[in-house]
Parts: structure tokens; sequence; C-alpha cells
């Protein structure tokens, strides 16, 4: 995947982690939206799981990397 080839972890020394929870009444629109914020940011979505119910997503956890600088703003951003 050409995005996760631009990411290099090796490129950070510092490492941090955060679980963030974000509630959102329709999950395409907020996932295209972070797909481009993450392509802004040097940022990609590691690994995807949805649950649907008749059709549309109930839940979904992403885990996401970023550059540890842009950390921050991405949880700034999903608090918008």
């Amino acid at each position: 995947d050409e995005v996760e080839r631009r990411f290099d972890p090796g490129q950070c020394s510092d490492q941090r982690f955060r679980f963030v929870n974000v509630a959102v009444d329709d999950f395409d629109p907020f996932h295209d939206d972070l797909q481009r914020w993450l392509g802004e940011h040097g940022g990609f979505v590691a690994d995807t799981t949805l649950s649907r119910t008749e059709g549309t997503v109930g839940y979904a956890t992403l885990r996401v990397r970023v550059p540890s600088v842009a950390l921050d703003t991405l949880v700034g951003w999903t608090r918008e």
C-alpha cells in the first residue's frame, strides 16, 4: 500500500498511543474525512474491524498510524 510506504515508523523515536472513542451518525462520511485527514498528515488506517447491522455500521474499531507530532492534532480533530 502506497500510504504505508510513505510512513516510516523509524523516523519517529517518540512513540505515543491513544485510545479515542468517537460516536458518529453515519460511518461512511466520517471514514472518508478520516482518510483525507490522514493523507494530509502522513498517516494511514492500519486495521479496521466493522460490525454491521441491517447494512449499516453498528460500530467500528480503527487502528490508525500517524507520526507522533500529529497525534494530538488527530485527537483534537476527532472531537470536532
